[in-house]
């Protein structure tokens, strides 16, 4: 993959569009959930895991970008350390930990990244963006302006370039302007540039001329200021969004711009915007609303200057070198460009005594897609590529090419066309139009159809699995260089294979259904209390393994599905159970503990931790709550929220504790905690407070961490834990907020923390028919509950009810496939369930020197060491056809040594005879195979178990044979096969002396084989042939199976005629003479 999106699965969906605009532009990309890697990564917190991922990623798929799809509630970053001077930030937030990915930026391991001492990555492997959304109405517009974008190359607001220079310094004055002119060196002169400076009296903090400029259409804007969390050049995140009569309000629509800024802290995404307003950054503002930026650069901190040293201070030099790695070093990617401007000064970083490079190295984050070019993507270089990685038989393919060579008319829409051909041989034209004027891109489409032979039809027809190929020439890459420009893709007719759908952790309101597919494909589940199921939940993650919790279910509820998967192509596979659809029943549910705060405090117990009495603890409020009108609320005594706290660490914390009463959880196998959350502190939380939730098993003395909370943006939330590890215990449970006070406040309030609606329940399987079988387990075997609890309907000795207690399947006797049945290990307490080790087939618990299967076989007891299994019969002895024996009859009786047992109480039950080709393996189908039983001699007394005759026909004279055999006593057990005997059969030459010489030539016969001929046996030794008239012609050996069928007798089998022919005169007739061995006649 070339491009990656991380984000969580509730905004999953949202950003495929972005994903499916990327593959179209050619590249590979793929979304991955943060919920995926959190459980298939490992890391100290989820930030390290994260980033596991990505080096996992980078490593594997080879991946350039990395856009970090949500806020710090989806995607938390990483704050790192950095001293400038007296300023000192524990907690800068800084996503370029997520592209620099040697290492782990905590070399010493105290906790604190980013140090000097951590030997910290400062360059990158990927380059990384964040789109810094919660919505999916937020994921909408950043997506939208991306796309938008990218999609519009030559529009003619991108000549334009707005500078910003505010007012800096007083004393000496050092003006932004001043700044601003060093930018404008580098600007091409093609650029329209606007510069509004407090130097030359044209800007004086007027944020109308900055969102009129931004209305009208500008491309880029640079920004030297003071800035804050909510505002950067005098604009506030009001801005943003439609207040009635603000004259503020920004409309860019199609016009939207790039913003980097020097000023301070406008990009810190991990703070609040101005009171009133949003929750968010003035910088996030710019991304995630409808209108502004597709993309910001800003600081998530303090910006730095040198007094009286422009070129050489440290926020400059990065601003400089970004627009000189746009503009002179080609490099048009706003991921790599930024990452380019700080790499440009990273001799600086360790060079520079006061630790500002370092601060800006770390804060500079780029709020936007890292993989957009700016100033568009089509240029002289071309580029062409397919919609899509895979179609699907009668999809539409899409061909685009951007290429500015191919916009040769002005004024008029170009047109062009090319080849598009499979690896199966097929070849068709497709027609190409501009998508605008002089856009140089370029668009065809064209239908794939299953082949039918059929070419130049205008459709391209291939088979399942063949290459689709286009190929276009590039004249001239802008450098002067011819290159051949290819796209591919893969016909993809087959549907994904589902397996294995399964029903998993069935609660009263909610369960799990997994199933596999031989592909990555996508998932849904259609489900329902009915039949046909009317509800539907998918998730469009292409996996291989797939799971769906559905939730909301009713308790003790029948509910049908069916599951269906869509592979990369489009092609659907949908499972319904035959039309029946498949099913399961909730849980019985059962409510251990709930409480809505209607009735007051009731059981609680609140208490705190602190020096001094507290400013805030948990109160019952009427103000707000998810449900009725009353819930818990951590605010102080007025009902106000906490404040914005940095921390300070010579200042003591506070906690604040609310307690349950005792919940007794020692009569139930599972447990779950439910309850609504609405958690918002702002930014605090990502420095140092937080929430948890704890419980107790001896009565408060200890608590165990459950959960942590984040920051819900201004939403409840639904929280479900499992206490089912603290079933069997009395506990108590205790909501915990801690807040790391300073002695400077933030300027704003954050709600706080409300908990409503708290519940603990346990789940029940449900058994309609109450014969102590759940019906979920019914269900899965047999599909209906029509069977009982002492049927036993795979005959294994295990009633159901004792299959259900012992894990194992009641429609196989042999659960664990290991050759030992159910009731059997089950009898001797071996586990059916386990085929390893002491219970599998090779253990052996009594350690007698006899496995479970030899104990099995031989019916003894695999626990008692004093009881082994039977010994099996000896092995026999062939006696006859002795080894090396020669003429061996056509029909020889095989006899071979007596039946023989150590175990004298044996007796004989059957045994088995092979014969081979001296030169077969054993392992292929023997020339004669025979088992002869008891059954076999009760109906044929003269048989017998040691001796067998070879019926005629089935060995060929003159061949080399081996035969063997072995014999099974009454257990019964096999004895091993006896050794190999080898023998060879007689041969049919004839034995009669030669009288007349071969090709001896008679007269007047024309063809011996068409005449008109009757056979007859004459004697033991002879068979005549009588011709009507005319002489024997000639004489010759003839290989008996050369002859005609005509006139063959009936009672002799082909096979026993000599190759030799002797012929004798006796006037008209012929005599024929052939040796035939044996008594046969």
């Amino acid at each position: 993959y070339d491009y990656i999106i991380i984000t969580n699965q509730d905004l999953e969906n949202s950003f495929q569009p972005l994903i499916n605009h990327k593959i179209k532009r050619g590249l590979k990309a793929r979304i991955v959930t943060v919920e995926w890697i959190e459980s298939n990564y490992e890391g100290n917190d989820l930030q390290e895991k994260i980033r596991n991922f990505i080096i996992d990623a980078y490593e594997t798929w080879k991946i350039d970008y990395v856009l970090l799809g949500g806020d710090t509630e989806i995607i938390p970053y990483r704050g790192v350390y950095c001293r400038c001077g007296d300023y000192e930030d524990y907690d800068i937030p800084c996503d370029m930990y997520y592209g620099c990915l040697d290492g782990n930026w905590d070399g010493d391991g105290d906790g604190i990244y980013g140090e000097e001492e951590d030997d910290v990555d400062m360059f990158a492997e990927v380059y990384v963006g964040r789109a810094p959304v919660e919505t999916e109405k937020e994921v909408e517009n950043f997506i939208n302006k991306v796309i938008w974008y990218e999609n519009n190359f030559k529009v003619p607001y991108h000549k334009k370039f707005l500078l910003i220079g505010e007012k800096i310094y007083e004393n000496p004055e050092i003006w932004g302007g001043d700044y601003k002119d060093r930018i404008e060196s580098i600007i091409p002169k093609s650029y329209q540039i606007t510069k509004y400076y407090d130097r030359d009296g044209t800007f004086n903090g007027n944020a109308q001329l900055i969102i009129d400029a931004i209305n009208n259409g500008v491309h880029f804007i640079n920004h030297m200021g003071h800035s804050n969390y909510w505002t950067v050049a005098h604009i506030g995140d009001c801005e943003f969004y439609d207040i009635s009569g603000d004259p503020y309000d920004i409309k860019n629509e199609n016009n939207f711009c790039f913003f980097y800024s020097q000023g301070c802290y406008a990009g810190a995404f991990d703070k609040g915007g101005s009171p009133g307003a949003t929750d968010e950054c003035v910088g996030e503002n710019f991304v995630r609303s409808k209108y502004g930026a597709f993309a910001v650069i800003m600081n998530s901190r303090y910006g730095w200057f040198y007094v009286g040293d422009i070129e050489n201070s440290p926020s400059q030099r990065f601003d400089k070198e970004f627009w000189n790695a746009v503009f002179n070093e080609g490099i048009k990617s706003i991921g790599i460009a930024n990452q380019y401007s700080k790499e440009e000064n990273f001799s600086f970083v360790n060079e520079d005594e006061t630790g500002a490079y370092r601060w800006c190295y770390y804060e500079l984050n780029l709020l936007g897609d890292p993989e957009t070019n700016l100033g568009g993507s089509v240029s002289r270089e071309g580029r062409i590529f397919f919609d899509k990685g895979k179609y699907k038989n009668g999809d539409e393919i899409k061909l685009t090419v951007m290429d500015m060579d191919l916009n040769t008319d002005h004024e008029n829409i170009d047109t062009f066309s090319i080849q598009v051909t499979t690896s199966g041989g097929d070849s068709e034209n497709i027609e190409l139009e501009e998508t605008g004027k002089n856009t140089g891109v370029f668009e065809g489409k064209i239908t794939l159809k299953e082949k039918s032979f059929k070419k130049n039809n205008g459709i391209v027809e291939c088979e399942d699995g063949e290459l689709i190929i286009a190929t276009y020439i590039d004249e001239d890459d802008g450098n002067g260089n011819c290159f051949e420009r290819e796209a591919k893709a893969y016909a993809d007719f087959t549907p994904p294979l589902i397996s294995d759908i399964e029903v998993v952790d069935i609660l009263a309101d909610r369960a799990t259904i997994i199933w596999k597919t031989d592909e990555p494909a996508e998932s849904k589940v259609y489900y329902g209390d009915s039949s046909p199921p009317q509800l539907e939940l998918e998730d469009r993650t292409l996996k291989t393994s797939h799971s769906i919790t559905l939730k909301g279910l009713n308790p003790e509820t029948f509910y049908y599905f069916a599951v269906q998967s869509k592979d990369e192509a489009g092609n659907v596979s949908y499972m319904d159970n035959s039309g029946n659809f498949y099913s399961f029943v909730t849980a019985i549910l059962h409510l251990i503990f709930s409480d809505g705060m209607e009735e007051g405090e009731g059981n609680w117990e609140v208490s705190y931790q602190a020096q001094g009495e507290p400013q805030h603890n948990w109160y019952i409020t009427e103000n707000f709550s998810y449900n009725g009108e009353h819930c818990w609320h951590f605010c102080d005594e007025y009902g106000n929220g906490v404040w914005h706290f940095t921390y300070n660490p010579g200042v003591a914390p506070f906690d604040g504790f609310l307690t349950s009463p005792p919940i007794d959880l020692n009569s139930y196998q599972n447990a779950r905690l439910n309850f609504f959350s609405y958690f918002w502190i702002g930014g605090s939380q990502n420095t140092w407070d937080f929430g948890k939730v704890e419980i107790s098993k001896d009565d408060g003395q200890t608590w165990e961490n459950l959960w942590e909370a984040q920051d819900t943006g201004g939403k409840w939330e639904e929280v479900d834990i499992d206490l089912t590890q603290y079933c069997g215990n009395t506990v108590k449970l205790r909501f915990h907020f801690h807040c790391e006070f300073s002695d400077t406040r933030m300027p704003d309030i954050y709600p706080g923390w409300f908990i409503d609606d708290i519940k603990v329940t346990s789940s029940e399987p449900s058994d309609t028919d109450r014969d102590n079988l759940p019906d979920n387990w019914e269900i899965k075997y047999f599909g209906n509950l029509n069977y009982g609890k002492y049927d036993d309907p795979d005959n294994d000795g295990l009633s159901n009810l004792d299959e259900y207690n012992l894990s194992t399947d009641p429609t196989d006797s042999d659960t664990d496939r290991d050759g030992l049945p159910d009731g059997w290990e089950a009898d001797y307490n071996l586990d059916p369930t386990d085929p390893t080790g002491e219970n599998g087939p090779e253990g052996d618990p009594d350690n007698d020197g006899y496995t479970n299967l030899e104990e099995y076989i031989g019916g003894s007891n695999p626990v008692d060491g004093n009881s082994t299994p039977n010994t099996p019969p000896s092995k026999p002895e062939n006696i006859s056809p002795q080894n090396g024996e020669e003429n061996v009859q056509l029909d020889p009786r095989l006899e071979a040594s007596e039946f023989s047992d150590s175990d004298q109480s044996d007796t004989q039950t059957a045994s088995e005879w092979q014969i081979f080709y001296s030169d077969q393996s054993e392992d292929e189908t023997p020339v004669y195979h025979q088992i002869i039983t008891l059954t076999d001699i009760a109906l044929n007394p003269s048989l017998k178990f040691n001796q067998i005759d070879i019926p005629w026909g089935t060995l060929k004279p003159s061949e080399q044979y081996k035969w063997r055999v072995r014999y099974r006593d009454n257990y019964p057990e096999w004895s091993e096969w006896s050794d190999f005997t080898y023998f060879k059969t007689i041969s049919c030459d004839s034995e009669l002396d030669e009288q007349i010489p071969d090709e001896t030539s008679l007269t007047q016969l024309e063809d011996l084989y068409q005449v008109d001929t009757g056979i007859k046996a004459l004697n033991g030794k002879t068979v005549g042939l009588k011709v009507d008239k005319g002489e024997i012609s000639m004489v010759k050996n003839i290989d008996h199976s050369d002859l005609p069928d005509e006139g063959k007798p009936s009672n002799l089998p082909l096979g026993l005629f000599s190759t030799r022919i002797e012929g004798l005169t006796e006037g008209e007739t012929v005599i024929l003479r052939f040796y035939i061995p044996g008594n046969y006649v």
